[in-house]
């Protein structure tokens, strides 16, 4: 669809087919998503997060990163399963990328 496309994904855990990465132009690294982020300087132009902001210990932390990581025009999508039982959570990382001009999408998948 988009043969120019590439993928970067991230993850804590070695779970995904060599095979299916490679069909799809895709590079994988396991390890810390706040570490590896930073390897990333205005490089993408969407990073696309589920269900991760709820189980770091600071999400600011990970959307600083993912600011610095975006190209210019660039967007985070963040997938929060628990957005009805956290709504003050949402709220007060939205305040925080308002602050900062952040572009942020959530996707509410309750």
């Amino acid at each position: 669809m988009l043969p120019d496309a590439a993928i970067t994904a991230f993850d804590w855990v070695d779970g995904c087919s060599l095979d299916r990465i490679n069909q799809c132009n895709a590079s994988y690294r396991v390890g810390n998503v706040l570490i590896s982020l930073a390897d990333f300087q205005g490089e993408f132009d969407v990073l696309f997060s589920h269900h991760l902001l709820e189980h770091i210990y600071k999400p600011h932390d990970f959307i600083r990163l993912a600011q610095d990581s975006l190209a210019p025009g660039g967007v985070l999508v963040a997938g929060m399963p628990l957005l009805l039982e956290a709504g003050s959570y949402q709220q007060e990382i939205s305040k925080m990328l308002e602050k900062n001009n952040a572009p942020l999408r959530f996707l509410d998948l309750s």
